[in-house]
């Protein structure tokens, strides 16, 4: 019997060897024990998870010697993983083994994310090496094997893998699917918050809808207008008020960040205005009102009582370990955050979602560290944006429009790129599905995937660094909230570069065109 060796059955294979390598091979953080930064957290939870959730102290305050740690979300579920893994293997649970346990884990989350990807694959008929790209592009980067292993007692890889899990369940449109966009998002709810939002607009609208389109001249030059003048609005009125002070002190929330640059202040704000502009103008292009005939449909009742049921049963859960009287209302942070600005401006439900201080840190900075950080795809979601968003809008439909809009804000507009882990996943299937739809030259694949390794930082040597006040140039130059103006100029030249590379090649017929038409070349 002769068997097909295909990306089904070699992927997680190759996950688990990789994971492997990393757990044995990789550098590792020696900040506190190898607990790092965040991992002080869930290395404590996992190591006192008995007590926390006898005594509902998972989401109190807790107090250790020089060190507060106090997280207004649950992000428990790889801690209790951890711990209950030694518990089972009766490992002593000490310091070094749960930072082991957590290696492991990360290994696990590699794996199941590949079995995700396969399916992704399947569902979405992708060309064989489009199903290899998209592998490649989801793990090999800097946030998965590179900071995921060098600090390994963290959440974020599990978020990937969660998201990954979403586009996966959704993918299957039927009710395995339905049970598993549940279940992924109860696991969020307790590991990345913004999963279970991104779940809640996935179960409202089930890959089976789709979204009407019609062509509006007058709307699709209205909401770029729209979008772009009210961050340009906000920002003034922010300067107008407080003046600088407020973009600096947006800088301070740990020691060591870089205080945002003065003198580019007004360029960074013309610049995010107009990405303002280009990002809403084309997500929204073209979209019809006629959608809010969803809304009135008979089979819209089973949508919401799933969206019910989730509710619940996270908030349930949450009551087993969290303090009385707190809550975990997966919304809660963007209702409370709305309710807050709307009460201090008629339009303050609109800049929760599309502005934020952060955004002018540096000119375009935000955009220019999701490269550094998570690798191609968004030099991919960037340089090719109006196709991009066709795809999404086509492809994602409804639901994935509305994950992109709410996320604009928390997740795009923040330079410190770890922020927005949870669309990563959104963002490079879909830039993998423009190639896939595109068939784009196979001779671009070695470059696509030599550009993530390098773009990504996948290469960089971190090394033994102890010194607690923040110095790590090289480690800092992917996070942009702490990376100095050099390697932010670095960083955007070589962003521009490799986008520009790649929208001349792709574009190549296209350019030849134009000069033949202006007579600079003549056709043979």
């Amino acid at each position: 019997m002769n068997i097909k060796f295909s990306f089904d059955y070699l992927n997680p294979l190759f996950a688990l060897i990789l994971g492997l390598f990393l757990v044995n091979f990789s550098e590792r953080v020696a900040l506190r024990e190898g607990k790092g930064w965040d991992g002080v957290t869930f290395v404590y939870y996992s190591q006192h998870f008995d007590s926390l959730a006898s005594n509902r102290l998972i989401n109190a305050k807790i107090e250790e010697p020089k060190l507060t740690l106090t997280h207004k979300i649950n992000r428990f579920f790889p801690s209790m993983v951890a711990h209950y893994a030694l518990r089972t293997a009766q490992i002593p649970i000490n310091t070094p083994n749960i930072i082991e346990a957590f290696a492991y884990y990360q290994v696990f989350c590699l794996v199941l994310a590949s079995i995700f990807i396969g399916i992704i694959g399947q569902k979405f008929d992708l060309q064989e090496k489009n199903k290899w790209l998209l592998w490649c592009l989801l793990l090999c980067n800097f946030a998965v094997i590179k900071r995921s292993f060098y600090e390994p007692a963290l959440t974020d890889l599990t978020a990937i893998c969660l998201g990954i899990g979403l586009i996966a369940a959704w993918s299957v449109d039927n009710w395995k699917g339905t049970v598993g966009l549940l279940v992924l998002a109860m696991i969020g709810a307790f590991t990345w918050q913004p999963i279970t939002i991104y779940a809640y607009f996935l179960l409202f609208f089930p890959r089976n809808i789709k979204l009407i389109e019609e062509k509006n001249q007058y709307l699709n030059w209205f909401f770029p207008l729209f979008f772009g003048g009210l961050f340009l609005y906000k920002f003034l009125m922010d300067y107008e008020a407080f003046g600088v002070r407020i973009f600096s002190n947006a800088q301070e929330m740990h020691f060591g960040q870089v205080p945002v640059y003065q003198k580019a202040l007004f360029v960074s704000a013309g610049l995010a205005s107009l990405f303002t502009a280009g990002y809403f103008g084309f997500l929204l292009k073209n979209c019809s009102f006629k959608n809010l005939i969803y809304f009135i449909k008979p089979n819209i009742i089973f949508r919401i009582s799933f969206i019910f049921i989730l509710y619940f049963a996270v908030n349930y859960l949450n009551s087993l370990v969290a303090p009385v009287g707190t809550s975990l209302d997966p919304t809660s942070g963007a209702v409370a955050g709305t309710a807050s600005a709307a009460v201090q401006n008629p339009f303050g439900i609109l800049f929760s979602f599309m502005y934020s201080p952060l955004a002018l840190h540096s000119p375009l900075e935000f955009v220019i560290q999701h490269a550094a950080f998570f690798g191609v795809s968004f030099v991919i979601a960037t340089f090719f944006y109006p196709k991009f968003t066709e795809i999404l809008r086509k492809e994602g439909g409804i639901g994935f429009i509305l994950i992109f809009l709410v996320s604009y804000a928390s997740s795009m507009l923040n330079p410190q790129s770890r922020i927005g882990t949870a669309l990563f996943p959104f963002i490079t299937f879909l830039a993998v599905l423009l190639i896939d739809r595109q068939n784009w030259r196979k001779e671009l694949y070695f470059l696509l995937i030599l550009v993530n390794i390098f773009a990504s930082k996948i290469w960089l040597t971190i090394g033994d660094f102890t010194d607690p006040a923040f110095s790590w140039v090289r480690w800092y130059s992917s996070f942009g909230l702490w990376a100095n103006l050099r390697s932010v100029v670095i960083n955007g030249f070589m962003f521009v570069l490799l986008g520009g590379i790649l929208w001349i090649v792709i574009y190549k017929n296209l350019i030849m065109n134009y000069l033949t038409k202006w007579k600079i070349f003549t056709k043979k």
